[in-house]
């Protein structure tokens, strides 16, 4: 369109893209998604789809938060189940019980 001369669209449809998906991916995503998940943006993507296939408009808040569930039990699994590795610190000693 710039090629032919016509300036009006190409702008208007540039502001869109700043104004509207910027707004919804610096302002909304932080509020839905939340800004303390450490989790991968690719994987909290495929988890908005799969929630927005799933539960339809609902999907756009539940789909992360499976995600969020799914990511903390595996955490929470790997820590209980697999042994402490060699690099961890042995625990501290207990301290003397005081004789009476």
């Amino acid at each position: 369109m710039v090629a032919k001369g016509q300036l009006t669209e190409p702008l208007i449809l540039a502001a869109y893209g700043l104004l509207v998906i910027g707004l919804a991916d610096n302002v909304l995503r932080p509020i839905l998604v939340g800004r303390h998940m450490h989790a991968h943006p690719m994987l909290l993507f495929f988890g908005t789809m799969g929630g927005i296939a799933m539960f339809g408009f609902a999907g756009i808040i539940l789909g992360p938060i499976a995600v969020a569930l799914v990511t903390v039990a595996a955490r929470l699994f790997r820590r209980e189940i697999t042994p402490p590795s060699s690099d961890s610190p042995a625990p501290a000693p207990a301290p003397p019980s005081p004789e009476p």
